[in-house]
């Protein structure tokens, strides 16, 4: 099993720079348009990227909904889960959002990202890429971002621990085609955090705020709180090794 995924997901690193595309970053809407963004606002300075008239946007396709996502999603999602975690989690959410915000004071090259490429949104014919499915979360990020989320999922083990070998031949697969900056290689243990923190938060609000959705099965949140618990105890620094070899 190992030696087919550590196979496919070379295929996976090309399905996630497929997502990479001209895009631009927007300022939050004005006060009075957004109530999320006008709560969050209060909270401290708000600075989101959207892809802008996009047909997988849900405000766009049903007349409802706002289309941002990325820090403020992630904060206005936090609020929303905060009763329905320990005293200890909300600690451990609220020093990760701090982190990550001082983190993005350093802008990483961005554009459209898939951002939730697990395995279960990438199908195959055999060991060949046939497709991608779910664009839901497709956004304007940071490229290394969608790259973190999908280590995230692809090269673990049962406990969120990365397997070398698959960790590779994704990394490796992926800097072939698009180098990582030295910005993006020094951030990298920053984004995998940042991804773990998301799909933590994520699957607290499908777990205990469901939507309205006959296919929206919610997933365990521990398993993300254990792979950011994991990221931060034990950073996974990008390897020196792609870098030499690429020169």
């Amino acid at each position: 099993m190992t030696t087919l995924l550590t196979r496919v997901l070379a295929s996976a690193a090309i399905a996630s720079i497929a997502c990479l595309s001209t895009a631009y970053a927007q300022e939050p809407p004005a006060a009075g348009i957004s109530p999320r963004v006008d709560a969050i606002r209060k909270s401290g300075v708000l600075k989101v990227g959207v892809l802008a008239n996009l047909p997988w946007l849900a405000e766009n396709t049903s007349g409802q909904g706002e289309a941002w996502d990325g820090p403020a999603w992630t904060l206005a999602t936090s609020r929303s889960v905060r009763a329905f975690v320990s005293p200890e989690q909300n600690a451990l959410i609220e020093n990760e959002l701090k982190f990550q915000r001082e983190r993005r004071q350093t802008r990483l090259p961005n554009g459209a990202i898939h951002a939730d490429l697990f395995r279960d949104n990438v199908l195959f014919d055999g060991d060949r890429l046939s497709g991608l499915i779910d664009f839901g979360f497709a956004a304007t990020d940071e490229f290394a971002y969608d790259l973190a989320i999908t280590a995230n999922d692809w090269c673990i083990d049962a406990e969120g621990r990365f397997v070398g070998p698959l960790l590779t031949a994704l990394l490796a697969a992926y800097f072939a085609e698009r180098p990582l900056s030295e910005a993006e290689q020094a951030a990298w243990p920053a984004l995998l955090r940042a991804g773990a923190l998301r799909f933590w938060l994520s699957r607290l609000y499908d777990l205990h705020l469901p939507r309205a959705a006959e296919i929206n099965t919610p997933h365990d949140p521990m398993a993300f709180e254990r792979i950011l618990r994991l990221r931060i105890e034990q950073p996974a620094h990008w390897p020196v090794d792609l870098v030499e070899a690429a020169k």
